[in-house]
């Protein structure tokens, strides 16, 4: 139910497709925050990074694993 209001919310402000004011912008900004969505997109991207290293297993022990294995975990833990 939430998932229809928050995208009908995003319908009605974003359909014509023209160019959004900066109080469009912020509306937009708000709904997805209240959403949840970032939350759970970080949740997606964190299983897929830990699914990464995983699959890096196999590979011999080095810098270059280690390399990979800094990567995948980065990408998801920075601080944007």
């Amino acid at each position: 139910m939430a998932y229809e209001t928050h995208r009908e919310r995003l319908d009605g402000l974003l359909k014509d497709g023209a160019a959004a004011d900066e109080r469009t912008v912020a509306a937009v900004v708000d709904i997805v925050r209240e959403s949840g969505a970032p939350e759970h997109a970080l949740e997606a991207a964190r299983k897929a990074g830990a699914a990464a290293v995983k699959a890096l297993a196999p590979l011999p022990a080095g810098e270059a694993r280690r390399t990979l294995e800094t990567l995948a975990t980065y990408v998801v833990e920075r601080k944007l």
